[in-house]
């Protein structure tokens, strides 16, 4: 799979694009920053729903009928495992597949790393 664009509505992604423009994936924010709670295929009615711990880590993809889909893991740093799925994932922030890295709005986070790849823009 190719690069994606994203569709953003204020502060949250709301929708994800491949390459020639077909809508792939729609998103439903929760009441918080980083929440996604609901995901469609495409433009479709095939619910998926995000289930998240204490953290806001998404541990489980559930469809429609709340049958599980996956469970996702993750290491103490973030890494996920190699079975994990969604767009959204430790800390509900957004994977970013091709580069291994979560996408935390300011500044990009390396799990294998453990550190984030650029210093805090607030100090």
């Amino acid at each position: 799979m190719g690069p994606t664009r994203l569709l953003y509505d204020g502060q949250q992604a709301i929708g994800e694009f491949d390459q020639a423009g077909a809508l792939l994936k729609r998103y439903v924010p929760g009441l918080g920053l980083d929440n996604v709670v609901t995901a469609y295929e495409g433009a479709g009615y095939d619910r998926r729903y995000l289930l998240a711990d204490e953290r806001g880590s998404v541990v489980s993809i559930t469809d429609g009928a709340a049958n599980a889909l996956t469970t996702n893991t993750y290491d103490e740093y973030g890494q996920p495992g190699s079975t994990n799925s969604g767009r959204f994932q430790y800390t509900g922030q957004m994977w970013l597949t091709q580069a291994q890295l979560y996408h935390y709005r300011a500044r990009a986070y390396a799990p294998q790393l453990g550190r984030f790849m650029q210093t805090d823009p607030i100090g």
